[in-house]
């Protein structure tokens, strides 16, 4: 393994979650000094501090930034909070932990983000490497912070991240082999300030791109084609339909075909032989095969990641099926496109019945077309949530005069499956699609989905003993 390059000066953590831990234990592990600090108190960071180098110094009960440190900035910390304006007043620099990560690791990045479906794209890409022989390390916003690989990565291995648009507006040099864009949609509004803040801050993935990078995106992404792209680095444009340009990447007559540059088209797999369910799916495979035949992973590799990869927890995951009732986890779907993406897919099946539940912690989403598209195709709503009572009556006006589309509310999720295993029965489909963030009631979507399954076990549990 080479030599890390040298950073300068001393470092103030922001937030003593996953990714600070990690940052932070990467830093006094290479002989800096590190102050962390967190709002919450001791007791509530006990478990968290359990994982913390002693060397760490730490704060709790406020966010500290000692003056003259290079700030390492939480992505829960939103610009325009006393912390963020304290780190960018009082720090001689902020970074994201992938900002660390990226100066401090050898091996060279492939790298995804957009609104939708790149934790699957992600997940994929990374399978794809793997197959090829690969050392491949995963992570990022995808579960495992990147600081903590960087004991072990040497120039021989590749990184494949999923980058959120929090951690790229403290990426100044971020500079990944292949900069990935699933789609873009409306999303963490609430957080940015506005659309164009947010589309601003995915940008930033190809910043600092070259002529011997490449970006590939969704050309038939109504935002990304409004967007001036950089001139430097290389594009290869994906779509399912058309062959979107000389070079990209596309399906036609249920093949998927790839035509990176300087290469004749070839026919990569079929549509029937990709493993991921759903239409949505053959994006983020095109996307993942753009990503990976850019860097060079060999073609038998990704066809054969195409054809076993089966895809993430949480993303229209089957749970299982009770009284002639489906249970499908999308606890992913934490925006309304993500969710009317899983509907499509659920209606796909053409279940009789379809029943969501969908409902969250508010971000200032707009409700709109998903509400015409569950009002269209499902049979059903309980709503959970702080958002729940604006669900309510963004479908009540989409539903109009028809009354015999039911709508319920429900305090917990256990009573959630419970009202709608009622509604589905019989031969249906429940979907947790929650078109919403989960921070209201659950730690994360991770959190979320695991109790939508647990509730479902119990009630089967429940029916089981009754008879």
């Amino acid at each position: 393994m080479s030599a890390s390059p040298r950073l300068e000066g001393r470092f103030s953590v922001l937030g003593i979650a996953r990714s600070g831990i990690a940052a932070a234990n990467a830093l006094v592990g290479r002989g800096y000094r590190v102050l962390a600090s967190d709002l919450r108190s001791e007791g509530e960071l006990a478990g968290s501090l359990a994982q913390l180098d002693s060397r760490v110094e730490v704060v709790t009960g406020e966010n500290r930034v000692r003056d003259g440190d290079t700030v390492i900035i939480s992505p829960g910390v939103r610009p325009g909070s006393p912390a963020h304006r304290a780190a960018h007043e009082r720090g001689r620099a902020v970074w994201s932990d992938v900002e660390l990560f990226w100066r401090l690791s050898p091996a060279p990045m492939l790298a995804v983000t957009g609104t939708d479906g790149k934790s699957t794209t992600t997940a994929l890409l990374g399978e794809m490497a793997t197959l090829a022989g690969c050392p491949t390390f995963v992570g990022g916003n995808i579960g495992v912070p990147l600081c903590r690989a960087l004991d072990y990565l040497t120039l021989e291995h590749l990184v494949v991240a999923e980058i959120s648009c929090f951690q790229l507006i403290h990426c100044p040099t971020l500079r990944p082999r292949v900069a990935v864009y699933t789609n873009i949609s409306q999303d963490h509004i609430d957080y940015h300030g506005s659309f164009e803040a947010y589309q601003a801050a995915k940008r930033l993935l190809m910043a600092n791109l070259g002529p011997d990078e490449t970006v590939v995106f969704n050309a038939l992404d109504t935002q990304m084609k409004r967007w001036q792209w950089p001139e430097a680095p290389s594009k290869l444009p994906y779509a399912r339909g058309d062959r979107p340009a000389r070079h990209g990447l596309w399906i036609e007559d249920g093949d998927l075909i790839a035509a990176p540059p300087g290469s004749e088209p070839v026919k990569v797999v079929s549509t029937a032989e990709v493993c991921l369910p759903g239409a949505h799916n053959l994006e983020n495979a095109l996307a993942a095969t753009g990503a990976a035949l850019s860097h060079g992973l060999p073609l038998p590799a990704v066809r054969r990641a195409l054809k076993e990869f089966a895809g993430l927890e949480h993303r229209l995951e089957f749970v299982l099926r009770h009284e002639g009732v489906a249970y499908y986890n999308d606890s992913k779907a934490t925006n309304p496109n993500a969710a009317v993406v899983g509907l499509t897919a659920l209606v796909a099946k053409r279940p009789r019945r379809l029943v969501i539940i969908a409902g969250g912690s508010e971000k200032g989403s707009d409700f709109s077309e998903f509400a015409q598209q569950v009002a269209r195709h499902a049979s059903g709503a309980v709503l959970i949530g702080e958002t729940g009572p604006r669900l309510r009556e963004t479908l009540l006006t989409t539903l109009g005069e028809r009354t015999s589309f039911p709508i319920e509310t429900a305090g917990d999720m256990h009573e959630a499956v419970a009202r709608s295993h009622t509604l589905a029965t019989p031969d249906g489909v429940v979907a947790l699609c929650p078109a919403c963030a989960s921070f209201d009631r659950f730690t994360d979507f991770e959190d979320r989905g695991r109790c939508f399954k647990e509730a479902v076990r119990r009630l089967v549990r429940t029916k089981m003993r009754q008879g």
